[in-house]
């Protein structure tokens, strides 16, 4: 391979009167060294054996044809362009005119192989601008470099993983949520139950997934174990993920560890550890009985709604016939007055039926008026003690998910001063969350949700007047909407192509009467809306105020 010596020396390296010594050197290099041009067809101008070794080639001219004696024939042609890019502009930031990258070569065999490359730019007297370079055959350790950060990568991803798993924990509010290795039946961690559903304490990481399982049992409806003992099967569980249904949710109702009946979410959300293969889940527990409880009030409030609206037809339809009779009486009797003015017989005859069609015609109205003031009667459900700040954190947890999923950007403004009232908390608390939900669901992802809280004067002494703001950009109503918009099954233009039963503003105007407050609106179609709720509540006595 080495050939002879005299044959081998470049013009390059007797041009520049190179001794034998450093010829000697540069050939006795255990790694690659070569000369190239820095500009036109980046020529070679000298190669040392070590180069001839990495290549596979027997003789410098053999090399030489190779490469076609250049630069850019030495390196693979999927990096040659990043590769000059980067020495250009490492040779232009560095005062030394120094420059490292790294890029494959192809053998003359074929064969695929990593190098690293330590260049310097030179400018000389005979040949201009050139390069000169030491490069090392690096292939083993590149590509255990390489599996190390794929290594590093893999752990990145599975904490990635496991980080949205935990905010999805978060944002399902659950009061206790394990980490479970299903493929080991073993529990991974546990963060200790936090509401009282079951004793949890005595499991820890390296427990039994089914002793877990056993325990919850104990505490589960008895007509619900069989089902649920099926639903948490590790081995059931760990074929959801093959069949692609990462999520599995089951409902039923327990009883907690002070003897009361609650119902509870179980929430498995279901993924694999890449290194081992490993089915790992996410396994939550929610308590869910307040809100079944406000689903069920919900409901409750639609048939409210529904059926007012029933007794205001009924009621309208009946009272017009009981108007209709005595009016028309008046104008028949008038009429036969004006047509008979000089006739006393007949006059005294329309009077007399005239004064009964107007007493027919009060009593009706007498009627009317006290189902109305019996209407406007109706009182709430009864109140209680209420921290406005602490509705209002509920509220914005409630939301936050929804919101969370359009990417829509939530703010809640609070400025009461005076936080502490007596009012019915619920249905308070469900005027906001429809208006809220409305607000989520009609406006478009990246939008804007905003709830304002503040206090109005002029309220009676003992009381405080309460101002609650709904404001988002989402699809807005149309003006000949607005009007009916709290009607059961009214939608506005914009919205009409919205899902949603059109039944949520009609449970707001519901309750909003029935706190004997107010609700406005204001909007415009893809201007998005304002929904303005005032109640008047009365302030709770603290201590400070006696």
């Amino acid at each position: 391979m080495e050939g002879n010596k005299d044959e081998r020396k470049s013009d390059f390296m007797v041009e520049q009167a190179v001794t034998p010594l450093m010829e000697e050197i540069c050939d006795g290099m255990p790694g690659g060294f070569f000369i190239y041009k820095a500009s036109g067809n980046e020529d070679l101008l000298y190669v040392n054996e070590a180069m001839l070794r990495i290549f596979g080639c027997e003789t410098e001219a053999e090399f030489r044809e190779y490469t076609h004696n250049s630069f850019k024939g030495i390196v693979h042609p999927d990096d040659y362009e990043r590769v000059t890019e980067s020495i250009l502009q490492q040779i232009a930031e560095n005062p030394y005119k120094l420059d490292y990258v790294e890029y494959r070569i192809i053998r003359k065999d074929g064969c695929v192989r990593y190098v690293e490359d330590y260049g310097r730019h030179l400018t000389t007297a005979n040949y201009g601008e050139v390069f000169y370079v030491f490069i090392e055959d690096a292939t083993e350790r590149l590509r255990d470099r390489m599996e190390e950060l794929e290594k590093i990568n893999t752990e990145l991803a599975e904490v990635e993983a496991r980080e949205q798993q935990y905010q999805t924990a978060i944002l399902h509010n659950a009061a206790t949520f394990f980490e479970v290795n299903l493929s080991k039946n073993e529990l991974i961690s546990a963060v200790q139950d936090r509401e009282g559903i079951f004793d949890s304490t005595g499991f820890s990481e390296d427990s039994k997934f089914t002793d877990l399982v056993d325990c919850i049992a104990e505490r589960i409806d008895k007509k619900m174990v069989d089902e649920f003992r099926l639903f948490f099967d590790h081995k059931r569980l760990m074929l959801c993920l093959e069949e692609n249904l990462p999520e599995q949710i089951f409902e039923t109702t327990v009883t907690d560890i002070q003897g009361k009946t609650r119902i509870v979410q179980f929430v498995f959300l279901l993924g694999r550890k890449i290194n081992s293969g490993d089915i790992i889940a996410l396994f939550m527990i929610k308590d869910i009985t307040e809100i079944n409880e406000k689903q069920r009030l919900f409901q409750s409030a639609l048939s409210e709604a529904n059926a007012e609206n029933v007794a205001k037809l009924t009621f309208l339809l009946n009272i017009s016939k009981d108007i209709r009779a005595p009016i028309n009486n008046l104008r028949c009797y008038t009429e036969l007055i004006s047509n008979n003015s000089s006739d006393t017989d007949i006059l005294k005859y329309c009077v007399e039926k005239i004064r009964s069609a107007s007493k027919e015609l009060l009593d009706t109205v007498n009627k009317a008026l006290k189902i109305i003031d019996r209407e406007a009667g109706v009182s709430s459900r009864g109140k209680s003690e209420c921290d406005l700040a602490d509705l209002l954190r509920d509220v914005k947890q409630r939301i936050i998910p929804d919101a969370y999923a359009k990417q829509i950007h939530f703010k809640l403004e609070n400025s009461i001063k005076h936080c502490d009232v007596y009012t019915d908390t619920v249905r308070l608390e469900e005027i906001l969350w429809q208006l809220l939900d409305n607000a989520v669901k009609f406006t478009d992802n990246g939008g804007d949700v905003t709830l304002k809280a503040y206090e109005l004067e002029g309220a009676p002494e003992g009381s405080g007047k309460y101002c609650f703001e709904v404001i988002d950009n989402g699809a807005g109503i149309s003006e000949e909407c607005i009007g009916t918009i709290f009607e059961p099954m009214q939608r506005g233009t914009a919205a009409e192509l919205m899902q949603g039963s059109g039944m949520g503003l009609a449970v707001v105007k519901t309750f909003v009467n029935m706190m004997k407050g107010t609700v406005e609106v204001e909007s415009a179609p893809y201007k998005g809306s304002k929904f303005t709720v005032t109640v008047t509540l009365p302030m709770a006595v603290s201590i400070d105020d006696l």
